[in-house]
């Protein structure tokens, strides 16, 4: 995914109050017979009390007809769900929550706008596909049209209108949602200003009136888009990045994110920095003597108007990597980050920054976002091989663009900070595959429709996940709370992040990994490219004050899989 650009949304939300004196009750939450058995993952404190009607189970085979039919109208939610796994849990994810098998009783009605005693209903955005490359080829996107996804599917339906009733079905069959049906609305939008963003807000709430809106992709304008919503009291789940933390406190309680904060990256990257890199000897360099020298650091970053937040984030980067003792002998602004570079500006700024790198000896670089190769081309030409350290922008640490940079390069002497777990070939993480199969086992193979049909998992996940900690008084501030209660646990796994929220805060991922350049490497999904990111320790993730000790490879093995996410291709 592309970057979008910050933004801060304006003035303070007053959420409307439908039932305001009402008890709050939170889940997944053990009853009080079950403390023996320990909660698991993310969540394994989370038991603050308990809610009428709650029962857990260690049943791993229950069978549960699903909440909307994939092809037909939609039915009630079953009250009971079958959890899996010891201690159990929701469903197969490691993110899943605990197991809350069985509701019964009052759920409290209409406890907020878009919820009723059967339904929440949630909007999806369906944006940026206008062709998919899928098992229909490559189809033109519907324009400002709406799928009422509880209907029966019809054969000229978009491709990713069947991934989305296909999740309706898993998440309401997996989920507890208290008695209630969680109805998806699916919308393709059409202008993307800013004031056609806003405009279709205003049309997507007065038709659907939903309870929350999921838009898990980048693309123009949706800060516009989420603002209106925010307004109207509308939770909005996105997939944005680099958004400061400020524009999620405008709505607290309203506004989530998947992605952290650029604040929250920030911390993440700087403690990488400070724990791996600072205070250590050069390691990986190409260059004649200087592995095990003390390192010296230039710095590059973006100042594409397209990846304003850039600046901002070298900003909070550097007084933090600072402070252990990294400080840049030389920098230099990247003017353009995109596949048109190599057309607005010629190489001669790239060669410039190369000598000036050489000539004042720096052994380590330091990437903080964007992407173009006239750096290392123009290093190979001068036999410059310094150790580069990428933040990670989402695209940088992408197969692709790895491959399209100078192999001599970057192959050994490149690695990256990135939050991207360990994925399969396409981007494709495990949890979202096996969930995904058990819906539609017959989606077609060889095609990109399972890559496709992952891009929403996250932000549903995260949905979802959120409306069964809220408990059965499902409203912002019952949502809120259940997610703050989530404990901050690390990620043992290394396909799911580590997913808490801090006070006041209002994004997921808390952690990274480390990849490592390998230019002969051949990834047996990739068709027939040598050179991939390597996962370090097998894409082992790590939260600030958690890295383990050594230098920044000293976790490397040769038995490091290359990680599946493409990044975002460009062509020169």
């Amino acid at each position: 995914m592309m970057l979008a650009l910050l933004a801060v949304l304006p003035s303070a939300l007053n959420i409307p109050q439908t039932t305001p004196s009402e008890t709050l009750e939170y889940a997944p939450v053990p009853p009080e017979d079950q403390t023996d058995v320990p909660p698991t993952g993310n969540f394994s404190s989370l038991g603050l009390g308990s809610s009428a009607g709650l029962a857990t189970s260690e049943s791993s085979d229950l069978e549960v007809p699903a909440g909307g039919e994939a092809g037909g109208r939609a039915i009630k939610t079953a009250g009971t769900k079958r959890c899996v796994g010891t201690p159990p849990r929701q469903t197969e994810d490691p993110l899943s929550p605990p197991c809350v098998a069985h509701f019964e009783g009052d759920n409290g009605g209409a406890t907020y706008q878009g919820v009723t005693r059967d339904e929440i209903r949630v909007l999806i955005i369906v944006d940026g596909f206008s062709a998919t490359g899928s098992y229909k080829g490559d189809e033109d996107a519907p324009q400002k049209k709406y799928y009422d996804l509880a209907e029966p599917a019809k054969e000229e339906d978009h491709s990713n209108t069947r991934y989305l009733r296909a999740w309706q079905q898993y998440f309401n069959a997996r989920f507890q949602t208290y008695g209630r049906w969680v109805h998806f609305w699916a919308y393709y939008p059409g202008e993307r200003g800013p004031e056609a963003r806003r405009s279709e807000a205003a049309d997507n709430y007065a038709k659907v009136k939903p309870f929350a809106v999921v838009w898990p992709h980048e693309a123009e304008n949706i800060l516009d888009y989420n603002e209106v919503m925010a307004e109207k009291g509308v939770l909005t789940f996105s997939g944005l990045s680099a958004l400061r933390a400020a524009l999620f406190r405008e709505y607290p309680g309203i506004s989530w994110g998947y992605l952290p904060s650029l604040e929250e990256h920030a911390v993440s990257f700087s403690a990488f920095v400070c724990e791996k890199v600072a205070g250590k000897p050069v390691e990986f360099s190409g260059n004649q003597g200087e592995n095990g020298a003390p390192r010296k650091y230039g710095l590059i970053y973006s100042v594409d108007p397209s990846q304003a937040f850039a600046k901002e984030f070298v900003g909070l980067v550097r007084p933090k990597v600072a402070k252990c003792g990294v400080t840049f002998a030389i920098e230099r602004e990247q003017q353009y980050s995109d596949a048109t570079v190599d057309t607005r500006t010629g190489p001669e700024y790239a060669a410039e920054a190369m000598a000036a790198f050489q000539g004042e000896g720096v052994t380590t670089i330091l990437w903080m976002f964007g992407f173009e190769t006239n750096y290392s081309k123009s290093a190979a030409a001068i036999n410059y091989r310094p150790e580069w350290i990428l933040a990670g922008d989402g695209s940088s640490e992408g197969i692709w663009n790895g491959q399209a940079q100078d192999q001599s390069v970057w192959g050994g002497h490149a690695v990256s900070f990135t939050l991207h777990t360990k994925t399969l070939f396409g981007g494709v993480s495990p949890p979202c595959r096996e969930a995904y199969l058990q819906v539609d086992p017959d989606i077609p193979r060889g095609t990109l429709d399972m890559a496709q049909a992952c891009f929403y998992y996250d932000e549903l996940r995260q949905l979802f996940t959120g409306i069964q900690v809220a408990g059965s008084r499902l409203n912002p501030q019952t949502m809120d709370k259940g997610y703050h209660a989530i404990p901050a646990v690390p990620s043992k796994d290394p396909t799911v992040p580590a997913c808490y929220y801090g006070p006041g805060d209002y994004t997921c991922v808390k952690d990274g990994t480390l990849v490592w350049y390998d230019a002969e490497y051949q990834d047996e999904n990739n068709a027939n490219t040598p050179g991939c990111w390597r996962l370090a320790d097998g894409g082992q993730r790590y939260i600030p004050r958690g890295w383990p000790a050594g230098n920044v490879l000293a976790q490397r093995r040769d038995t490091d899989p290359c990680n599946g996410w493409l990044g975002t291709l460009h062509i020169y």
